[in-house]
């Protein structure tokens, strides 16, 4: 069986960016429209990570006795944690906004909610890095 992960991974390395860049125009209040935009693309964003994340815990299983006690296993540990570690940063930052249902009256949430936002990115970007490395670097699920 061909591995699920890959079609999965690229929704939340899209999306979660889309998502702060949204968050941080509609702090600014000049852009109505990103409000919403916000929440919406975060949603899914944050959803795209959890179905990530369930993929990759299937696709790794078949490679734990392959590659335990390598410097591969290392990294698919490492990026299994940042995984799960951004899709519940994600989920959280999406609950907040759909809590405050998207509004941004009070400046010291809303620029709090842009700077966890762009905490998640850089915990997207770290993560799919670590993944990147799977294929790249070690031949992780790769054709001989």
């Amino acid at each position: 069986m061909a591995p699920l992960h890959p079609l999965f991974v690229h929704a939340p390395l899209a999306l979660l960016p889309t998502a702060a860049l949204l968050a941080t125009l509609a702090a600014t209040q000049r852009y109505p429209w990103a409000a919403p935009a916000t929440v919406l693309v975060l949603a899914l964003g944050a959803a795209g990570a959890a179905a990530a994340v369930v993929t990759g815990l299937i696709d790794h299983e078949p490679l734990e006795d392959e590659l335990e006690g390598t410097e591969a296993w290392e990294v698919v540990e490492r990026h299994e944690y940042l995984g799960i570690a951004t899709a519940v940063a994600a989920g959280a930052v999406a609950l907040l906004l759909l809590w405050k249902r998207g509004t941004w009256a009070a400046a010291s949430w809303r620029w709090g909610a842009v700077a966890a936002l762009w905490g998640v990115v850089v915990l997207v970007l770290f993560t799919g890095w670590q993944g990147g490395r799977l294929p790249y670097e070690f031949g992780v699920n790769t054709p001989p």
